[in-house]
């Protein structure tokens, strides 16, 4: 937070054409400001700061450092009166004192059905599923973006133990995500129009496994908790109906350094991004090919630890300040910096990174690379009291 003073957000969710109250509703508040990247994929995520439920009286209330937030509104897919009502988008600056914020959700139409495997007739359950407005579908599915200027909707389910889902979505174009908890099928998209009430049922395409052993190149010990993620080598591709995206394909290793991952047939660049303080440096396996269950070891790396203090122009240390560091030369023209660090100084503006030996890297530093703005941008080579961060 900004600051150790709170303050409350309140309001009653009504809908939009009778002002009803909404019971039950889910309230997300979302820092606008903070880059978080939990998925790895090099898009903003933004930081979730609190969430609620509107009580029987639709009334709800959250508890907010100053800042600038987005509220996400998900009512639940019963009907109130004679309609179904939609995710609604706000925003809300906190200065210092109270909000009072009633937010009114729009009519909505109730889409349910069942997700299936490729045969079509074996449910998937406990199985993620979300539904963007097509407009507003980025590089890399997630909560609604922070930008809501234009009221776009957004719905998200998960399947029971028979496959069924529900969810309640405005009239328009929407891209469906799925995360399948079934072995061997990978993250999948589609598109699907809505136009009313409707039943629709998906049937997912399975995929192929890629899996094996990642490494410390300097001790030969496994890496755990390290993010794997397959980035296709030359974009977006189709398979069937389905459209999966530069960066759908995300994993961890388990506490062996093992990976397994589901993928469509293909030719992937692997990244390994090891966990935050972890003696590792970010790997990069070039041109896997994917053609029925695959193994792919990755070693990690020869790395050095780059330490070192940010101060100001006083000599004052830059406490938690935020900084990205990117190798010089590990940009693919499809997908931005793929070779990124991200990280935070100490409270004492203290930093110790691993980054890989031999290799040119530049720093960027400032409050915006992860949020907030107390300090201009800047960029520079890495270095530290270590030296270089190309040096031995």
């Amino acid at each position: 937070s900004l600051s150790g003073n709170y303050y409350t957000v309140s309001g009653q969710v009504q809908t939009s054409d009778t002002s009803a109250v909404v019971p039950g509703a889910k309230i997300m508040a979302t820092n606008a400001t903070v880059f978080n990247d939990d998925d790895s994929d090099g898009s903003r995520d933004g930081a979730f700061e609190n969430v609620t439920y509107s009580d029987a009286g639709g009334n709800y209330s959250l508890k907010l450092a100053p800042g600038k937030y987005v509220i996400e509104v998900l009512p639940t897919t019963a009907q109130i009166g004679s309609n179904y009502y939609a995710f609604l988008g706000d925003k809300v600056n906190v200065t210092t004192a109270n909000v009072s914020r009633n937010l009114a959700v729009p009519i909505g139409y109730l889409i349910q059905g069942t997700l299936y495997q490729q045969d079509g007739s074996t449910p998937i359950p406990s199985s993620l599923i979300y539904a963007e407005e097509q407009q507003k579908a980025v590089s890399g599915m997630q909560p609604p973006d922070l930008n809501l200027e234009s009221g776009l909707s957004f719905g998200e389910a998960t399947t029971t133990a028979g496959g069924a889902y529900q969810m309640v979505l405005k009239k328009g174009e929407y891209q469906f995500e799925f995360h399948p908890m079934a072995a061997g099928y990978p993250q999948q998209y589609t598109t699907f129009v809505v136009t009313g009430n409707a039943t629709k049922n998906w049937t997912l395409n399975a995929g192929s496994i890629l899996s094996g052993l990642v490494t410390i190149t300097t001790t030969g010990n496994p890496l755990p908790g390290a993010l794997v993620k397959a980035l296709k080598a030359q974009g977006s591709y189709n398979t069937d109906m389905f459209v999966a995206r530069l960066d759908s394909f995300i994993t961890y290793t388990d506490a062996s350094g093992n990976y397994s991952l589901p993928l469509f047939n293909g030719t992937y660049d692997v990244y390994v991004n090891p966990a935050p303080g972890f003696p590792a440096a970010i790997a990069k396996q070039a041109s896997v090919v994917v053609s029925g269950n695959t193994t792919q070891n990755i070693a990690t790396p020869t790395h050095v630890a780059v330490t070192g203090t940010v101060v100001d122009g006083s000599a004052n240390p830059y406490a938690g300040i935020g900084m990205m560091i990117f190798a010089a030369a590990g940009v693919d023209s499809n997908i931005g910096t793929t070779k990124t660090l991200k990280t935070f100084a100490a409270p004492d503006g203290t930093f110790t990174v691993y980054l890989e030996q031999n290799t040119q890297y530049f720093w960027g530093m400032g409050d915006s690379f992860m949020g907030g703005s107390r300090v201009p941008d800047q960029g520079m080579p890495a270095s530290g009291s270590g030296g270089p961060a190309s040096g031995g």
